[in-house]
């Protein structure tokens, strides 16, 4: 999965329309690592410090970060590792991810440096625990 965005009553996943609510689709991809969306928000803001627009770690292959709040008309959000490349320009971001697909996003430069800052933050914290090594 490389990004979800609200649309209408429902959510386009990797270009797909399904007809569910865009927190009822982020719950359930969690549900099926035995988490919750609320359990991950109250992680990451009381380990990492992440107060808005909290990234949303589910599994070693899926981060999602979103670029407003999940209850906004216009909330998309995309995950962090199915990125290749980002383009930052002043008012808008392209994403082009390892399956060379790519998506344009209207959001500014600022914004688009601290939700990177974030997910790199979680990033660390997730690796100061990884046992695998």
């Amino acid at each position: 999965m490389n990004y979800v965005k609200r649309e209408n009553k429902g959510v386009i996943v990797d270009d797909i329309y399904y007809d569910i609510p865009i927190g009822k689709y982020i719950e359930s991809i969690a549900l099926n690592y035995f988490k919750s969306i609320k359990s991950i928000k109250k992680t990451v803001e009381a380990k990492i410090n992440i107060k808005k627009y909290k990234p949303l770690y589910i599994s070693d292959s899926i981060l999602l970060i979103p670029s407003t709040d999940i209850r906004s008309y216009d909330s998309f959000i995309f995950n962090y590792f199915e990125i290749d490349f980002i383009k930052i320009e002043k008012d808008y971001t392209i994403f082009i991810f390892k399956d060379k697909t790519h998506y344009k996003l209207n959001i500014s430069r600022y914004r688009m440096n601290n939700m990177l800052k974030n997910a790199k933050k979680v990033c660390e914290y997730i690796t100061m625990f990884d046992y695998k090594k």
